[in-house]
């Protein structure tokens, strides 16, 4: 597979993609995207497998100096960011709790204006092959956060795919997934730029009607 650090588009990647997980073609998949950038990636991918999809909204919390602390989904449910421990994170929430909280209540607000109508449940992956995509992790903390909101689904398999990954959140896809894949390997955090050429993105509003069209194509 080719790993060149730079990509046309991540319709590109999503083609790619689709073509390496074809062994899961009318296998009862369902894709969850975790950012707009997933979700182009993750059309492409559903139109190959006939598979239904949907979108997690997620928001980074950060402390002061922009340290990273957790990611929030739009159901409310936090994850924190598995760059730091049990322990740190308990001292950080002691120590900046009120500006955690006030994060965690505008991103919620953020997170219902651009939300999608109808409520994304995890019953919708119940008992699927389940494939979780984004396309610039950084961490692996978005992966952590999508297995989260879907503890309680059942699920028969769980593929983790992403664009880019850091060495970090690479470690993180391979604790977490049955199966994954990486278009590219990165020790450093650069800009999208450096990995895409075409960064042109849809409004939420937009990606969803994406979605939908795919899943009524089938």
């Amino acid at each position: 597979m080719d790993i060149s650090p730079y990509f046309g588009s991540r319709t590109e990647i999503g083609q790619r993609f689709a073509k390496e997980l074809s062994i899961l073609n009318y296998q009862n998949t369902a894709i969850l995207a975790l950012s707009p950038g997933g979700v182009i990636i993750a059309v492409e991918i559903a139109k190959k497998l006939h598979s239904i999809m949907g979108l997690l909204l997620i928001k980074h919390i950060r402390l002061p100096g922009d340290l990273p602390y957790g990611m929030i989904n739009d159901h409310g449910s936090f994850t924190t960011d598995r760059s730091i421990t049990i322990s740190e994170a308990e001292e950080f929430k002691a120590e900046y709790r009120n500006a955690i909280e006030h994060q965690k209540m505008e991103a919620m607000h953020k997170l219902h204006i651009v939300g999608r109508e109808g409520v994304l449940k995890p019953d919708y992956f119940k008992g699927k092959n389940v494939i979780v995509i984004n396309d610039i992790s950084k961490t692996g903390t978005s992966f952590q956060a999508a297995l989260d909101f879907l503890k309680t689904a059942e699920l028969y398999s769980v593929t983790l795919v992403a664009a880019v990954a850091s060495e970090e959140a690479a470690d993180t896809m391979n604790k977490l997934g049955d199966r994954v894949l990486l278009a590219h390997k990165e020790k450093f955090d650069l800009p999208a730029e450096h990995y895409f050429a075409n960064n042109e993105i849809p409004q939420t509003k937009a990606l969803v009607k994406m979605m939908e069209q795919v899943i009524l194509q089938w």
